[in-house]
């Protein structure tokens, strides 16, 4: 008995689970050029029991390849905040991994409406300062006040925000991911954001490269946008000032400006201190000569609470944990009453629990406690925070701040 599936539901599935074509066509009992003309066809018929193999090879059920995928994505929908240096195959995995994204949004979306998309839409020339202070009032935040929790405001005009988890007993030979972040568009018309991170341990970067893809999401809505270089530039800036804005954080300043006073501006706005370096730099807060040395102590001095340099792990780097993510479980709770991976899976009857748990494992509901950052322990006793270690670290930026 013959079946007729889809071949880009082939090659998504094939990507997503990062197996090559020639080590599939194996378990399939078939050959890698077969294989790979089955993946560029619309559709192909092929016997039954190959289909099960290819399930099975996958983990994935034999309806998912029966059934049309979601349109194609092209790279240049996407905004990476990745190095030039990403490997083609991650970024189509990301690419595929979006994909699965965006049909999980429509299937729910479905069902109840989600809300609509209240962020604005700005051309790529526009004034970032501008720009920072209409997503400011469409985040419900005050123009000269921090935002406290970005993920949730953002989730608030109806951008979900996925957090891919990083497994830590992961192949580092075929798990080598370099990307932060990235945004791509679901919807019949492409209308709803979705931003996507990685799930790193960091509550800073994890903030910033969510004010980043915002900015990307505001600027860069169209597929034809300035020089890649252009567009990382303007969504970096926007990310400073969406955080930070500069108007606010200047008054609050000394007119030395000190590694010990960015430590108090950073845990007030929540940017981070090398961040603030750049931002004060390029809004003619401090000058050349001031930048390179507060970069300078900021990557140079140790950090006695964790036997790093300030750069790897800044004052503050505990203080708060990631911001997680919770619109699509909630929606999922809302809807079908339920954002257990293995019953959303049973309902929609095409992805696999597994993969459906990368989208929600790291999402969470109002009032349920985030864990917090884990990092280097304390010299002394692991155990224990050493409060006389961050004192020390406090004493020797003040040190440093009078030889500046």
């Amino acid at each position: 008995m013959r079946t007729l599936i889809y071949g880009d539901r082939l090659r998504q599935a094939r990507v997503l689970r990062k197996i090559k074509s020639t080590d599939l066509a194996t378990k399939a009992g078939t050959t890698g050029s077969t294989l790979t003309r089955w993946e560029q066809s619309d559709t192909v018929t092929i016997e039954s029991h190959t289909l099960d193999d290819v399930g099975e090879a996958l983990g994935f059920p034999v309806t998912f390849f029966q059934q049309p995928a979601s349109p194609p994505v092209d790279e240049r929908d996407l905004r990476f905040r990745a190095p030039k240096s990403t490997l083609k195959r991650e970024k189509e995995h990301l690419i595929q991994f979006a994909r699965m994204a965006e049909e999980v949004l429509r299937w729910v979306d479905e069902k109840q409406q989600l809300p609509p998309v209240t962020l604005p839409r700005l051309t790529p020339d526009h004034d970032v300062v501008d720009a920072t202070r209409q997503t400011r009032v469409a985040l419900g935040v005050a123009a000269d006040k921090p935002i406290p929790l970005l993920t949730l405001a953002v989730e608030r005009t109806g951008v979900p925000v996925i957090r891919r988890p990083t497994r830590a007993d992961a192949d580092p030979a075929t798990n080598i991911e370099k990307h932060l972040g990235y945004t791509a568009w679901a919807g019949e018309f492409w209308q709803r954001p979705i931003i996507i991170t990685r799930g790193v341990p960091s509550w800073e970067r994890t903030r910033w490269t969510i004010a980043h893809e915002v900015g990307h999401t505001v600027l860069h809505r169209s597929a034809v946008v300035a020089e890649r270089e252009c567009a990382e530039a303007a969504a970096n800036s926007f990310a400073n000032e969406l955080l930070a804005p500069i108007d606010a954080v200047r008054p609050e300043l000394p007119k030395m400006i000190t590694l010990l006073s960015l430590t108090d501006a950073k845990a007030r706005w929540g940017l981070s201190i090398g961040a603030l370096i750049k931002h004060l730099h390029a809004s003619r807060v401090i000058d050349e000569r001031r930048k390179d040395t507060l970069q300078a102590q900021l990557y140079t001095r140790q950090n006695p609470e964790t036997g790093t340099t300030f750069g790897k792990y800044e004052p503050g780097w505990n203080d708060r944990a990631p911001e997680l993510p919770g619109m699509l479980r909630y929606w999922l709770e809302r809807t079908v009453r339920t954002s257990q991976p293995n019953a959303v899976a049973a309902m929609m009857r095409t992805w696999p629990a597994d993969l459906l748990g990368q989208l929600l494992d790291e999402q969470t509901l109002p009032g349920q406690p985030t864990p917090k950052r884990q990092g280097p322990a304390s010299p002394a006793d692991p155990r224990v925070v050493s409060f006389q270690a961050r004192r020390n670290a406090r004493m020797q930026l003040r040190s440093e701040s009078r030889e500046a």
